[in-house]
């Protein structure tokens, strides 16, 4: 009787299994690029820290990215604010201006009375704008003058593209509204007295403010706008879903709470927005809590 060893046993097992898969690969590649992909999600789900351009730019470094649990809080909010605009995350609309709502700095300052008098002198010193949102919450965003400005350029050099006319109203809008109307709104004849000021202005000129998004009538009151922050409708709407499926996911669990670390590692499927943004934003309003262990941060359900 003839003994085969061990070892020439698994060589030829592995051989042939390795001939069966290439001949199915041959057969069907889809499914090697399908787990490919599937690899690549996973490891794009294990990416957190910093997302925006600021790295690219040289404002902050991949050191600098922090995990959530350790770049929690911060000493004021200018710092805050800095911080917060440095990790807003990438999403596919690149012409939106990093913006930080004003929940999350609740979350980020301990002291909110000292959130809400550092934010109305960064305000009146121009160098950020509130803005309120249309999300049928009681949210406000803030985004750096400077960035704003820029989003109006961008939007100005568009419209010059498509050889659109009366494009100095927007010079009109930077000079005599955005520099002394420091409000989040402003009523119709304000808004065409200022104007006024450079010239001639006619309800078109204020219709072509609106269609370019930078204005946006109250419902309550249609003699009223809002100062507004362009090509965002679909992005607030993606803000919403987005806390209503990290609430959802913290339910789910056990004892309603998970480890901010491990949170951190989730991706959303409703929100351009990534997890660090949502988790502050619902510490602030009041919906999350975080609790110290000795295994790490622990965020809970609050409000049920």
């Amino acid at each position: 009787m003839k003994i085969v060893r061990a070892d020439k046993v698994s060589f030829f097992w592995f051989f042939e299994k390795e001939k069966k898969n290439k001949m199915k690969k041959r057969t069907n590649p889809e499914s090697s690029t399908s787990e490919a992909k599937k690899r690549r999600r996973e490891e794009d789900d294990d990416k957190v820290g910093c997302s925006h351009s600021a790295i690219e730019d040289g404002a902050v470094s991949e050191d600098q990215c922090l995990p959530l649990e350790d770049d929690l809080t911060f000493s004021d909010t200018s710092v805050a604010l800095r911080m917060m605009r440095a990790q807003f995350p990438r999403i596919d609309q690149a012409s939106i201006p990093p913006f930080i709502l004003q929940s999350q700095l609740y979350s980020s300052v301990n002291d909110r009375t000292q959130v809400d008098r550092e934010l109305e002198c960064l305000r009146r010193e121009k160098v950020v704008r509130v803005f309120k949102l249309n999300t049928g919450q009681d949210d406000h965003a803030i985004i750096f003058l400077d960035d704003y400005l820029n989003q109006v350029d961008r939007i100005v050099k568009r419209m010059e593209e498509k050889k659109q006319s009366d494009l100095e109203i927007f010079k009109l809008f930077k000079m005599h509204v955005l520099d002394s109307k420091l409000e989040p709104s402003i009523g119709h004849h304000e808004l065409l007295s200022l104007l006024s000021l450079g010239g001639k202005v006619k309800d078109a000129h204020i219709t072509l403010l609106i269609n370019a998004g930078l204005l946006t009538r109250q419902l309550i009151d249609p003699d009223m706008y809002w100062f507004a922050i362009p090509s965002t409708g679909k992005l607030w709407k993606g803000l919403s879903q987005g806390r209503n499926e990290l609430l959802s996911l913290i339910k789910r669990k056990r004892h309603k709470e998970m480890f901010l670390a491990e949170l951190e590692k989730k991706r959303l499927r409703f929100s351009p927005l990534d997890v660090r943004f949502h988790v502050r934003d619902l510490i602030g309003s009041g919906h999350l809590k975080t609790v110290q262990t000795t295994s790490g941060l622990i965020v809970r359900i609050l409000k049920d």
